[in-house]
C-alpha cells in the first residue's frame, strides 16, 4: 500500500502518459520506442517556475513513467523490461545532459543553527518558538524530515501517526 500523496502523483503521472500516446496516435502498449518518445516529449514540454522563471524539467519524465507503471503494470507487465531497456535510459540520460537543471544545494543544517532556535525561543517564550525549535531539533537529531513532523496544507494527506501532537510537548528544567 503506498501513500495517499505518492498515490495522486502516481495517477498524474499514468494520466500524463495516456494523455501522450492518445494525442501522438500511439499505442498505450509501452513499448521501449513509446516510452522513449513519451521521456522526449515530456522533457520538453514539462515545465515549471524557478525563482518566477519557467524552466523546463527533466526531473518529471522518470517520476511520471513510475506513475505509469504503478496503473499500468497489470495490463502491460512488461512495461518494467520496456523502462529498463537501453533505449529508455539513454533518452533519460540524454534529455538531462540536454536539458538538466543546475543542481542548487542549500548549505547543512548545523548544530550552532539549531542552538540559535533554542536561544531564540527560550527568550521570547513563545509557544509557537518553543514548539518550532523542538521540532527542529527532534527532525535534525531524530533524522526525520521536517514534514513528517508537522500538519500538511492537505488535510486529507495527513498520516496522524506521524504528527508531533502539540499537546504532548512539555518543558522540565528548561528542556523539551
Amino acid at each position: 500500500s503506498i501513500e495517499e500523496s505518492t498515490r495522486s502523483n502516481y495517477a498524474t503521472g499514468a494520466r500524463d502518459y495516456i494523455r501522450f500516446c492518445t494525442s501522438h496516435n500511439l499505442p498505450l502498449d509501452p513499448t521501449p520506442s513509446t516510452l522513449s518518445c513519451y521521456v522526449a516529449f515530456t522533457s520538453r514540454h514539462t515545465s515549471r517556475p524557478v525563482n518566477h522563471v519557467v524552466s523546463w524539467c527533466i526531473a518529471s519524465a522518470p517520476k511520471y513513467l513510475t506513475g505509469a507503471r504503478h496503473y499500468l503494470k497489470d495490463i502491460y507487465p512488461y512495461f518494467d523490461d520496456s523502462r529498463s531497456s537501453p533505449l529508455v535510459q539513454a533518452t533519460i540520460r540524454g534529455s538531462k545532459k540536454v536539458r538538466g537543471d543546475p543542481v542548487h544545494r542549500k548549505p547543512p543544517l548545523r548544530t550552532s543553527h539549531i542552538q540559535s532556535f533554542v536561544d531564540k525561543a527560550t527568550h521570547s517564550q513563545k509557544y509557537d518558538d518553543l514548539l518550532f525549535a523542538t521540532i527542529i531539533a527532534c527532525a535534525f537529531y531524530g533524522c526525520h524530515r521536517t514534514e513528517e513532523l508537522v500538519v500538511p496544507n492537505r488535510k486529507a494527506l495527513c498520516d496522524w501517526h506521524k504528527i508531533i501532537k502539540r499537546s504532548t510537548l512539555r518543558f522540565d528544567g528548561g528542556h523539551a
